[in-house]
């Protein structure tokens, strides 16, 4: 049966780039540099905070996904 791939490890974090290993063996480096400009933007707390260096440098993998343990949502 074929899986969905997911995220195993993440190997680096450059600024705005991150290079991942996933299930199948891949690896892979996406670059978030367009898409960290919009965040900045966003009216969205959480966009904003992931824009950061400081939250995006803090990027894990999280059960087969990217995920900022730093950044914290408030919720009202």
């Amino acid at each position: 049966p074929m899986t969905t791939p997911a995220i195993v490890q993440v190997v680096s974090v450059l600024p705005y780039r991150i290079v991942t290993l996933w299930s199948n063996g891949e690896v892979r480096e996406n670059d978030y540099t367009l898409a960290v400009q919009q965040w900045a933007l966003s009216d969205s707390e959480v966009y904003r905070q992931v824009a950061q260096w400081e939250h995006f440098k803090e990027v894990r993998a999280t059960d087969g996904v990217l995920t900022w343990p730093t950044v914290r949502i408030r919720f009202t």
